[in-house]
């Protein structure tokens, strides 16, 4: 009886593996049953509601540069003013003698330069030339006064000491005009060095000009030979000094240093032009006067702010987005604003500004739409709320049910010689359950809109009538 019962069992179980193969073998024919439509252009539109700040294309506080009484004030609130426009003066009594004190000096500094520039070699040379005459006069009154002088030599000494006293007064002269010239700032250190040496020179051959008349005349005694000595060595470090600032090019210095004190008088004279033009404050930017702050005869300053302009011609709505709405946003043509019963109007979207980074605490991104504002309907401070309008015309659409999403990719059954396969697709916009195909599709296929659940591709598929458009 146990081996009976053993038996249908077996016999059950194959019978049921047989039946199963024969079934799948079945299966592979059968065609499923699905409804489909053909991907088609259209037109489609979407938009996105938020709220907005409205804000002024740009704004501006003007504070004047240079401090003073405001002599006037041009405008008052709500004017309009274009770039550049003067809108206020700050009293320029004090700038314009600045202007004129500062062209006084620049043509003093400039006539030096040129004056250097004309006679600084020529000078360096000449006073070269005239310590090397007196390093000559020294030595042959050294070499006289060691032999003894005769009377027509005294004479001559006697000459020379006239003539060295002369050129040492004029050199006292020219020394003094000097110092003037440079307490007041008209010439620079190395001139006014320049003259105390050609004095020192002066007084240096007058005195040796003066201790050779003495020896002379009185004849020479040890002492008197040293001191001839000693100017000679005095005279020939001269040289030996000025020999040195000959290679050097010294002069060229001094041409330089006169050119440095007229640059420098040149910079002061564009500064003080530049704070008399300052004493006029004009408007950086068109737009309409929204604050003034002071009025004439008011003392102001660099902190002091003047006016106010704002630029609403063109307006900005800055709103804040989900991470998930910034592709939308940039496709924004138009924008929806609607401000209670005040304003309710679609304005065309001229530019789109977008954070590259989102706010940690709100995980929104901050967006700055900007739409022309003819008729200044929108004002600064405004919170209306905003629709960002999308459209598309001539676009690929299908519907919302064709679309199969598996670990993030948006697929679809296409049909073709009566199978399915699976096609991957990029989409768009999507509004009444239809969806913008941006590729993956052409126009005229066909995609499976309803079928059972465990549809895949490479399945046979047959179009249940009345379904195919």
């Amino acid at each position: 009886m146990y081996r009976k019962i053993v038996f249908v069992g077996m016999l059950a179980v194959m019978m049921f593996c047989l039946l199963g193969i024969s079934y799948s073998q079945e299966k592979k024919g059968i065609s499923v049953p699905v409804k489909v439509t053909a991907v088609k252009r259209g037109q489609i539109s979407q938009e996105l509601s938020l709220t907005a700040d409205v804000g002024p294309q740009s704004s501006v506080t003007i504070v004047p540069k240079v401090g003073g009484t405001l002599e006037e004030i041009k405008v008052k609130l709500g004017d309009r003013v274009k770039e550049g426009e003067a809108i206020a003066k700050i009293e320029s009594r004090e700038f314009l003698l600045g202007v004129k004190q500062a062209e006084a000096a620049f043509g003093a500094t400039q006539s030096q330069w040129n004056l250097v520039k004309a006679t600084a070699e020529t000078e360096f040379f000449s006073n070269l030339q005239q310590v090397e005459a007196a390093l000559k006069i020294a030595q042959a009154n050294l070499d006289k006064i060691r032999k003894g002088a005769r009377e027509e030599e005294i004479e001559t000494v006697d000459a020379a000491y006239q003539q060295a006293l002369a050129n040492a007064q004029t050199m006292e002269k020219d020394l003094n005009r000097a110092r003037d010239n440079y307490e007041k700032g008209a010439i620079s250190d190395q001139q006014f060095d320049g003259a105390q040496l050609q004095f020192k020179v002066a007084q240096a051959q007058l005195e040796s000009a003066k201790a050779n008349l003495d020896l002379i005349k009185k004849g020479a005694r040890e002492e008197d030979i040293k001191v001839v000595e000693a100017q000679v060595e005095q005279t020939q470090a001269s040289l030996k000094s000025l020999e040195s600032l000959k290679e050097a090019k010294s002069w060229e210095a001094k041409i330089k240093g006169a050119q440095a004190q007229a640059e420098q008088a040149e910079v002061a004279l564009g500064l003080a032009k530049i704070r008399l033009e300052d004493c006029t404050i004009k408007a950086p930017i068109s737009g309409i006067i929204s604050k003034r702050f002071v009025d004439s005869g008011a003392m102001v300053g660099p902190t002091q702010p003047l006016v106010s302009i704002v630029d609403i011609d063109t307006v900005k709505l800055l709103t804040h987005v989900s991470d998930e709405d910034i592709d939308l946003v940039k496709l924004t043509q138009r924008v929806g604003v609607k401000v209670d019963t005040y304003l309710d109007k679609v304005f065309e979207v001229k530019e789109i500004n977008i954070s590259p980074v989102m706010d940690p605490l709100s995980r929104k991104i901050e967006v700055a739409i900007k739409v022309p504002n003819p008729d200044y309907l929108m004002k600064p401070g405004m919170f209306p709320r905003v629709r960002l309008l999308v459209q598309r015309e001539n676009t690929l659409l299908i519907p919302q049910q064709a679309v199969v999403e598996q670990r993030g990719q948006k697929e679809v059954f296409v049909v073709q010689d009566a199978r399915v396969h699976l096609q991957k697709i990029s989409t768009g916009l999507e509004r009444d359950n239809l969806v913008e195909v941006l590729s993956g599709l052409e126009e005229g296929e066909t995609v499976v809109v309803a079928g059972p659940s465990d549809l895949k591709g490479g399945d046979k598929v047959r179009v249940q009538e009345g379904d195919e458009g």
